[in-house]
């Protein structure tokens, strides 16, 4: 197993950002990411998923695309689509058409910022998803957008312009409704993906400081079964399917680097990494191993279950079936932020196996 430092949603000269794909490249690799995800607005840029290659570092990017109704104004109800390999812009108009078409051609939908603010002194103007419109079928919600938290606190344009020039005194940590309506989803047996946004293209003007703020933030750290090859096809597909599965925890590594997490479960017959089911005998042991001691919550579909106060390593049994996710704390400034917050370990009740292939079908 490897781990790689990914950014999500981003974009380029070809919608609403000013940086080239070589050019996000180039800065993706002087943060030190591995990979990179654009999201331009209602398009689908072909043909430029590939690497850029320095004589210590090799970056990965790949095009996708976030999708709302240009008819309405302000836009609103968006979605990042990634893997379908098709344009899905003419569906953009109605998100549960969208959310259908993009399984049948076996792609990820996100909901992009659900319950970000609708409008600040920064000008962003973002009407947040309702619940009832949220359409089936999706995979993933996106919990905690860089840029979105900086204008969520920019409430005048003295505010703005201070904190557009020192972004780390407004970090905070996820959106919490984002996380209310995901352990919500959690909690009936779905299992969604949580990830983090850059944000990175969308503030025209930003300054380089913030640019830099905004793709080296917070990372999603995918957790891929071998190194990326440099073959396309192949670290295209564990890129995905980690995204698919769950294997991705975030990590605020602007506040201290994420190297060495570990959130893993001990079954009586397997083991379980983040994003993995685990089938409940008896009982489960989990363990959460930390690079330094840290505040570390626990919870089972939302409900907190254990916390530790500065410890690096942590071990909770449980004999109960749910969805278990990790979120650990660092103090910043007068305030506990959050460092890590993963996906979770899902642990179902036993049944016989027949059964279990088809009530648990991503078993």
């Amino acid at each position: 197993m490897t781990e790689i430092r990914t950014a999500i949603h981003l974009t380029t000269k070809y919608t609403s950002g000013s940086a080239s794909h070589a050019d996000l490249l180039a800065q993706a690799i002087a943060a030190g990411l591995d990979a990179v995800i654009t999201t331009d607005h209602n398009l689908l840029v072909q043909d430029i998923d590939g690497y850029a290659k320095t004589e210590k570092k090799t970056c990965l990017i790949l095009t996708a695309e976030e999708l709302f109704d240009r008819g309405q104004q302000p836009p609103r109800n968006r979605l990042m689509v990634m893997d379908t390999r098709h344009e899905m812009a003419p569906y953009a108009a109605n998100p549960q058409q969208l959310a259908k078409r993009t399984i049948e051609n076996s792609g990820l939908s996100f909901l992009s910022h659900p319950f970000a603010a609708e409008k600040t002194a920064l000008g962003a103007l973002l009407p947040p998803w309702t619940v009832e419109e949220i359409p089936d079928g999706i995979k993933g919600i996106e919990i905690w957008n860089s840029l979105s938290e900086l204008q969520e606190h920019a409430t005048n344009r003295l505010l703005a312009w201070f904190f557009s020039r020192f972004p780390r005194l407004v970090r905070r940590g996820p959106n919490r409704q984002a996380c209310q309506y995901w352990d919500k989803l959690l909690a009936t047996g779905e299992k969604i993906t949580a990830i983090a946004g850059s944000g990175l293209g969308a503030l025209p003007g930003a300054s380089p400081r913030l640019k830099h703020y905004l793709l080296g933030n917070i990372s999603n750290r995918l957790i891929l079964p071998a190194p990326l090859s440099g073959s396309l096809a192949e670290d295209r597909r564990m890129v995905f399917r980690a995204l698919r599965k769950g294997h991705t925890y975030i990590a605020c590594d602007d506040l201290v680097p994420a190297e060495g997490f570990r959130f893993t479960a001990q079954a009586r017959d397997e083991n379980g990494n983040i994003g993995d089911t685990v089938i409940l005998k008896d009982s489960v042991t989990f363990q959460v191993r930390l690079p330094q001691p840290a505040k570390c919550l626990l919870y089972r579909d939302g409900e907190l279950v254990q916390q530790w106060q500065d410890s690096d390593i942590c071990v909770h049994n449980s004999t109960t079936p749910g969805a278990y996710r990790v979120e650990v704390f660092l103090p910043w400034l007068t305030q506990d932020v959050t460092w890590i917050l993963t996906n979770p370990i899902y642990v179902r009740p036993y049944v016989p196996a027949p059964l279990r292939d088809q009530l648990y079908d991503s078993y």
